[in-house]
């Protein structure tokens, strides 16, 4: 129980790292060579059974504006310096990335639920805190 109470507090402060470098993943709609997802103004998170986890949909507007829907950086370590998401993030890895585009990151469905679960408790997607790691 300790240790639940511990990581409500911590999500409730924190955001979410979509670590998405370090895997060679096939395009799901024909974007040639794609390994890492496109850095896009829109990308959307979805889990592998195609619900979506995060997209433009779901947090506050306000946040949108002032920081964008996500914010791509090169290197997990560079990362996990933005302020935006916090000392200690959840991190997750995509399993592959989709969507015509090449931008849609895809999460397993148990990171999926993982990510869902923690920000019912934390609200972190609702405040836009999320960062995607390309490189």
């Amino acid at each position: 129980m300790r240790s639940q109470r511990w990581w409500t507090r911590f999500l409730q402060k924190y955001g979410l790292l979509a670590f998405a470098a370090l895997y060679l993943f096939s395009p799901i709609d024909a974007i040639p060579d794609v390994s890492v997802p496109i850095p896009a103004l829109y990308p959307r998170i979805l889990a592998e059974g195609g619900r979506t986890v995060y997209d433009i949909a779901i947090p506050n507007p306000n946040a949108t504006i002032e920081e964008g829907l996500v914010e791509y950086r090169k290197a997990l370590e560079e990362a996990r310096t933005l302020g935006r998401i916090g000392a200690s993030p959840l991190v997750v890895q995509a399993k592959q990335i989709g969507g015509k585009y090449g931008a849609d990151i895809v999460l397993s469905e148990e990171d999926a639920r993982r990510v869902l679960e923690a920000d019912s408790r934390g609200k972190f997607l609702g405040d836009a805190k999320v960062a995607v790691v390309i490189d």
